[in-house]
């Protein structure tokens, strides 16, 4: 029966050249249709994703994914309560398996005042265990190899508005009692393009910050915690809260920047409305193909009507032409989505705007749940709107083989 089916499908084009030719570019047309919908759909989902991510872990290492601090701790006042983790607690921690460093680190809000202007900034004082991937991809300007207490590391858009260069001096004023003043020089200059974080945070070594707030060596406003991956947040979070016995405040980055994550979480939308419009269209023009191919052949489905074949035959054998559309669709969909996905992820030959999307190229992400899903979702459509031609086929009438004869 198998092997009926398939003859009947393979021979369902017309006899005459012209109708041959004119059914297969009909068919062609369908397969190029499906094949450009399913890049489409994959693409927007390897770039959605790529973005998400790559806006995640800009955000993440600034502040890690989690930061423990003694509850009700405040960086921005002077009183603020230090917290001190000892080794036998560090390590406790980083064996974690979701975490990758514990570092510790002081915030403490500051004013620089130059000649022409005054502008309030936070200090983050780092210690060489800072994430290291942050420098390596933001710095412009600079080094971080060696940086001592009297020198700092502004961001672009600090040293823009205060017409800031390497080498320059400046004089931070820390509101406390009494005032405190640091002059510091300008080591590094560097851009993550997040404007919200740009626009406020220095990093400086750590002890200046300690001997400020009248603290050992050992003490810290916070303890950074940076994960493997940010999937990770949750229980990660949840086994550092276990080993610290709930005794200290556990803060996530997407607590902490709920405006950024709550955006990124936004953009799903985006991915299911293209998602949707270009899966109705692939079915769209399936459904049409197959209605097509379905009154070309009236007259043929009428005569196998006479000899016998029933409506669930005939059924079988428009459903094995559509499946032939989809699958072949599908397939090189996938590969040509792929290829171009590859080409971009290795060599960003796509340029962004920083200063309007975070990051100067198309970030790229291969999540392959996303794929199977994406797939799954296309031949499952599609072969319900392959039922639909059926619906011709039932009220086609054999006398009909007399008037397509």
């Amino acid at each position: 029966m198998n092997g009926l089916i398939r003859f009947l499908s393979s021979s369902f084009y017309s006899s005459s050249k012209e109708g041959k030719t004119r059914i297969q570019r009909i068919i062609k047309i369908s397969q190029l249709s499906t094949c450009i919908s399913v890049i489409v759909m994959l693409l927007s989902v390897f770039i959605v994703k790529g973005f998400q991510n790559k806006i995640k872990e800009k955000v993440s290492l600034f502040d890690a994914h989690i930061s423990v601090s003694e509850i009700q701790s405040s960086s921005f006042k002077s009183d603020a309560q230090p917290i001190y983790l000892d080794d036998k607690k560090v390590k406790s921690i980083e064996q974690i398996k979701e975490v990758k460093h514990v570092y510790p680190i002081i915030e403490k809000g500051g004013i620089i005042k130059t000649q022409n202007s005054v502008y309030g900034v936070l200090l983050k004082g780092i210690t060489p265990k800072f994430s290291p991937s942050f420098f390596k991809e933001n710095l412009i300007a600079g080094t971080v190899d060696s940086l001592t207490k009297s020198q700092v590391i502004i961001s672009e858009e600090i040293a823009h508005k205060l017409q800031l260069k390497l080498g320059d001096k400046l004089r931070v004023y820390f509101i406390q009692d009494p005032i405190r003043v640091r002059v510091f020089k300008v080591s590094g200059i560097y851009k993550s393009a997040l404007e919200e974080l740009d626009s406020r945070i220095i990093f400086c070594a750590i002890s200046p910050l300690q001997k400020l707030n009248a603290w050992g060596s050992q003490s810290a406003s916070k303890y950074e915690v940076l994960l493997h991956s940010i999937e990770q947040l949750e229980s990660a979070s949840q086994k550092i809260l276990s080993k610290t016995k709930y005794a200290l405040n556990i803060e996530k980055v997407n607590d902490k920047y709920p405006e950024i994550f709550g955006w990124l979480a936004l953009l799903d939308m985006n991915v299911y409305v293209i998602l949707f419009f270009a899966l109705l269209v692939a079915l769209i023009n399936i459904v049409t193909t197959l209605i097509i191919l379905t009154i070309e052949k009236t007259g043929v489905i009428s005569v196998l009507k006479v000899l016998g074949a029933s409506n669930g035959l005939l059924t079988k054998v428009f459903s094995f032409s559509g499946i032939k559309i989809i699958f072949k669709g599908l397939f090189y969909g996938n590969i040509i989505a792929f290829i171009l996905a590859f080409l971009q992820y290795k060599f960003c030959f796509v340029k962004l705007n920083p200063d309007t999307y975070y990051i100067d190229y198309v970030p790229i992400y291969f999540s392959f749940t996303w794929v199977i899903a994406v797939n799954i979702l296309s031949i499952c459509c599609s072969l319900l709107c392959i039922l639909l031609p059926s619906l011709l086929i039932a009220k086609t009438s054999p006398s009909k083989a007399v008037r397509f004869s």
